[in-house]
């Protein structure tokens, strides 16, 4: 498992052409690779965005040895 926390900023967004993946996209990324086999939490505290994921590496092996 993993946690990232950023702190959130208090300036104005940019708009920028390209940006990192966004949150919707991850999730739809884990989904068709780790299907069922990962938790993902995202929440904020006061000034703090914080992930953690968490993905079942045992269960997504066994799945995809069953698929053979």
């Amino acid at each position: 498992s993993i946690t990232v926390a950023n702190k959130i900023s208090t300036k104005p967004i940019i708009k920028k052409e390209r940006s990192g993946i966004g949150s919707k996209s991850l999730e739809q990324r884990l989904n068709i690779i780790y299907k069922g086999c990962y938790k993902l939490n995202m929440f904020r505290e006061e000034d703090v965005f914080i992930s953690h994921l968490t993905i079942d590496l045992l269960e997504h092996k066994t799945k995809m040895y069953n698929l053979r």
